[in-house]
């Protein structure tokens, strides 16, 4: 696994994502994957110098939907709350402002 590169990649304080390339990784996949599964390592994979994919374990891609679930379901309800304020506004009810 000598073609890894460990660094810092910014996501989130303490993280440590490591890089590999596609190459590499096809070649050493049953070891990538351990060093995931049990070692709750993270990689970001490279093909032609291009970030192309992401590895993490199922742990981390659960907390990931978990978030994006979140995301959509705070979407939600803030057009809904701007939705119920603009027809309060439109009835000249009072009600929050609309910006």
């Amino acid at each position: 696994m000598s073609d890894s590169i460990s660094g810092s990649a910014g996501f989130g304080k303490g993280v440590i994502m490591e890089f590999v390339t596609n190459t590499v990784l096809r070649s050493q996949l049953g070891g990538y994957l351990s060093r995931v599964k049990f070692g709750g390592k993270r990689f970001l994979i490279y093909r032609h110098g291009r970030e192309i994919a992401g590895l993490v374990s199922v742990r981390d891609l659960e907390r990931i939907e978990e978030f994006d679930r979140k995301s959509v379901r705070q979407k939600e309800l803030e057009y809904l709350m701007r939705a119920d304020a603009w027809e309060r506004a439109k009835k000249g009810e009072p009600g929050m402002v609309i910006r």
